[in-house]
């Protein structure tokens, strides 16, 4: 399971630098050429930045509350008790 989370916070990790790029760059071109369809197209990818951060703090949240909430001596047939009695 620890793999997968930090699979995914890479992942996360990446698609924030790599939109941080994107719209940099499409913002400063927007601004030489006075393009507002550019500038639009770098803000939108700005909203994306926060929707990334958002997901990875989402997988930290997650990830902490799998460690408090079930505990890991517990059989495996007792963890959709457990997810079921969080949920409810």
């Amino acid at each position: 399971m620890e793999n997968y989370y930090e699979q995914a916070q890479k992942g996360a990790w990446v698609s924030i630098l790599s939109y941080i790029f994107l719209s940099a760059c499409k913002l400063i071109i927007a601004g030489v050429t006075a393009s507002s369809a550019l500038k639009a197209d770098g803000l939108n990818n700005v909203t994306d930045i926060i929707a990334s951060i958002a997901v990875l703090v989402g997988l930290k949240i997650s990830k902490n509350l799998v460690i408090m909430i079930i505990p890991m001596d517990i059989p495996e047939r007792n963890i959709s008790l457990h997810l079921l009695l969080l949920l409810s």
